[in-house]
C-alpha cells in the first residue's frame, strides 16, 4: 500500500492545495506517475464512484478510486427521502468520507480507508483513495456468504451476529485456526461499535466485506467504506428514512446502547470502551484530517 501522504507533495498541488486530476483523459498531473487505464463504471443508483484508475508509481502498479462530489446523482429522482437535498448537505456528505476515517483510526484504533482531496481543470472536487486490499489479499462481500438466499431475503438480513457467524464459517472452512477466527470476530464487533457511534445506516451486505490471504492464513474485516450520507454526521436537510440498512443487535434494535449491552461481557470489550473514552478528542481528529488531506 502506498503512503498517500508521502506520495503527493505540496508542489504537486494547485493554488487550493488540491491534487490536480485531469478529468478529460484520465491523467493525474503529478510527475513520475503513469496512468495505465481509467475504468468508468456504469452509473448505478446509490453510487458516487466516478472511476477507477490503474497507475504505475515507479515500478509498482497501483489502483485508486475516484469519487465524485456530486452525490445528488446517487439517488433516483423518485426517491422521496432525497427530494430536499441541498448544497450544504452535499458538502457534509463529501467531507464525511474525509473526517470519519480519522474518527476510526484516532479514536477507535481501527484501520480506515483514507481519502485525498482532488480537483480537475474545472475546479470540481473529487476524492481519491488507493485500493484497500493488501498484497496477495482476496476481497469478498458479505452477501457472498448467503448465496442460497433470495434478493428479498438478503435485504432483511440485518442481524450482525448472523453476519459474523457466516464470516467465521467461511474462514474456518478455508482452514484458518481458532486464533484467527476469534480475531476476526473481535474486529467485527469493534467496527460495529464505530458504526453505531457514527450512526452508519448503509451497512448493507455489499458494504461489509472480508479480506483474506489463503496462503498466509490471514483474514481481516475490511475498513468501513461508503460513508457519504449514511451517518449521523449529516445535515437535517437530508434524512435517510426508516427503510435504511442499519445492522441490528439480537434485540432487533440498531442503536449503540443495544450493541454495547450485547457484547459488554465479552473479553476485552470493557477495556476497549474505556480506551475509546480516553482517546475521544475531535479536535485531534479534525487536525489530523486537515494535515493529511490538506483540506
Amino acid at each position: 500500500m502506498i503512503d498517500i501522504k508521502g506520495l503527493f507533495q505540496r508542489d504537486d498541488r494547485d493554488n487550493n492545495r488540491y491534487v490536480i486530476l485531469n478529468n478529460c483523459n484520465g491523467n493525474i498531473k503529478i510527475p513520475h506517475i503513469e496512468v495505465l487505464e481509467m475504468i468508468i463504471p456504469k452509473r448505478r443508483i446509490y453510487s458516487s464512484v466516478f472511476c477507477w484508475l490503474s497507475l504505475m508509481i515507479g515500478a509498482k502498479k497501483e489502483h485508486c478510486l475516484i469519487k465524485s462530489k456530486n452525490f445528488s446523482v446517487m439517488f433516483s429522482q423518485d426517491n422521496k427521502n432525497i427530494a430536499n437535498i441541498g448544497v450544504k448537505a452535499e458538502e457534509v456528505a463529501f467531507f464525511n468520507n474525509i473526517i470519519i476515517p480519522y474518527i476510526a483510526s484516532e479514536i477507535f484504533g481501527l484501520e480506515s480507508v483514507e481519502y485525498l482531496l482532488c480537483n480537475d481543470d474545472y475546479n470540481r472536487k473529487y476524492l481519491l483513495t488507493f485500493d484497500a486490499k493488501n498484497e496477495g489479499e482476496q476481497f469478498i462481500e458479505c452477501k457472498e456468504f448467503f448465496s442460497e438466499k433470495s434478493f428479498e431475503e438478503l435485504l432483511k438480513l440485518k442481524n450482525i451476529n448472523e453476519r459474523i457467524q457466516a464470516m467465521k464459517k467461511f474462514i474456518k472452512d478455508k482452514g484458518f485456526d481458532k486464533k484467527h477466527i476469534k480475531k476476526l470476530e473481535d474486529q467485527c464487533i469493534t467496527q460495529l461499535i464505530l458504526k453505531k457511534f457514527i450512526e452508519y445506516k448503509d451497512d448493507s451486505l455489499i458494504n461489509m466485506s472480508l479480506g483474506y490471504n489463503e496462503t498466509k492464513k490471514e483474514a481481516r474485516i475490511m475498513p468501513i467504506y461508503d460513508l457519504d450520507y449514511s451517518s449521523g454526521i449529516t445535515n437535517p436537510e437530508y434524512e435517510y428514512g426508516e427503510e435504511d440498512n442499519a445492522t441490528e443487535a439480537d434485540n432487533g434494535k440498531t442503536d449503540l446502547k443495544s450493541v454495547i449491552e450485547q457484547y459488554k461481557d465479552r473479553k476485552g470489550i470493557k477495556e476497549y470502551l474505556e480506551l475509546i473514552i480516553k482517546r475521544y478528542d475531535m479536535e485531534k481528529v479534525f487536525k489530523k484530517s486537515k494535515e493529511k488531506t490538506r483540506t
